[in-house]
């Protein structure tokens, strides 16, 4: 007899309950019933442009940053959405998990805290028996960074307990759907993937995203300088890689602001700068509605018409008319089948949230007692997906 997996049944009860007040159901009655006791399970999200990190259980992150860092000449340690260094990557996860007060957004959170350097007491026992990490990876990492990524985390002796999952089933996950096609425009890359009952059957890539529209910024508005900065100054920035992170900033929020497929405009000291269309997102759009094509090309018949129906748009690069335009032309490719919605702004974090929120958390993950009896290969031996969706 075919058993509901346990996202199926969260599934139906999510699906009932949503509607415009969305937010509200899910902190006031979502998480009350399948919330875990245990306060330490933190939600990693580190990206190519920035980074989230937060509690289970809540519907934002307490630290949101830019993934690019001081010890590494301002390089993120994830390009086109993958992870190409995991010294930084790991720096960036105990910093933010075992922070200080004074590098923390929001100050009410509890602190953890101790005496040892390396995590363990004179006994060689973990002193962190109730850190848990849940981490976002990304739909195309390879088994073998996950297995260095685990080696690495667990041999620190810091974490009691770490799970991995596909950032495109935590999207979906996080409208309360385990079913559908996930379009991501991410910093890194750009992503278009295809999910039944929570399993990824399908992924296209496009290794272009948030991060190279910034770039292609720079050299449009080149010539703007940042409010606070003499023409002077701004150029010593420009040659600094101390200060090129801020800069990135103020090209992210004009992209941001002006992002659109024709030419807008960004107010500047009372005067309105002409900003063209970027010849960039074009090019990003136009694979999008390839990787769709394709997607549903090669999707089964019985799977096409729920498919079809959940398509759901994330991720920060979302230019202005994003929706409607995707709308109009996947419909008219697909006689008017095409249902897409766009509503949740940190979507694989909340989607990561819910997940680490439920009650069984604990049994899905991998230990550090399974870790020390298994080592990297438990990775096969215990499959989030071979617990949730065993038939």
């Amino acid at each position: 007899m075919q058993q509901l997996s346990l996202f199926s049944i969260f599934s139906i009860l999510t699906n009932k309950l949503l509607n415009k007040f969305y937010t509200t159901i899910y902190a006031k009655i979502l998480l009350p019933m399948f919330y875990s006791d245990n306060l330490n399970t933190f939600v990693i999200d580190i990206g190519t442009e920035t980074y989230k990190i937060g509690h289970a259980g809540t519907e934002l992150p307490y630290i949101y940053s830019s993934s690019r860092r001081h010890t590494n000449d301002f390089i993120s340690p994830v390009t086109h959405s993958l992870i190409t260094n995991l010294d930084e990557y790991t720096n960036i996860i105990e910093e933010n998990v075992f922070y200080k007060e004074k590098n923390c957004n929001n100050k009410e959170k509890a602190i953890i805290q101790t005496d040892s350097e390396d995590g363990v007491n004179e006994n060689n026992q973990l002193l962190y028996e109730n850190v848990n990490l849940l981490i976002a990876e990304n739909t195309h990492e390879s088994h073998k960074t996950k297995e260095k990524l685990l080696e690495k985390l667990m041999e620190t002796k810091k974490y009691n307990s770490i799970i991995f999952q596909k950032s495109s089933t935590l999207d979906l996950f996080s409208i309360g759907k385990t079913t559908g096609i996930v379009i991501s425009l991410s910093g890194g890359s750009t992503q278009v993937t295809s999910i039944v009952e929570g399993l990824i059957q399908n992924s296209k890539e496009y290794k272009m995203g948030g991060y190279n529209i910034t770039q292609e910024y720079k050299n449009i508005i080149n010539d703007i300088i940042p409010r606070g900065y003499t023409k002077e100054q701004f150029e010593n920035i420009k040659n600094s890689n101390e200060q090129g992170f801020l800069l990135d900033e103020f090209y992210k929020e004009i992209k941001e602001t002006t992002l659109s497929f024709d030419n807008s405009f960004y107010s500047y000291k009372n005067n309105k700068i002409e900003i063209s269309a970027s010849k960039l997102y074009s090019d990003i759009y136009d694979n999008i509605i390839k990787m769709v094509t394709e997607i549903i090309d090669e999707s089964k018949i019985e799977d096409n018409l729920q498919i079809l129906g959940n398509v759901f748009l994330c991720g920060g690069n979302k230019a202005k008319g994003l929706l409607e335009k995707l709308n109009t032309d996947l419909n008219n490719k697909f006689m008017n089948k095409i249902r897409i919605t766009d509503e949740k702004t940190y979507s694989t974090f909340l989607g990561g949230s819910i997940l680490g929120s439920l009650g069984t958390f604990k049994s899905l993950s991998i230990s550090y007692k399974d870790y020390e009896e298994h080592g990297v290969s438990i990775l096969k031996r215990k499959k989030l997906e071979h617990v949730l969706y065993s038939k």
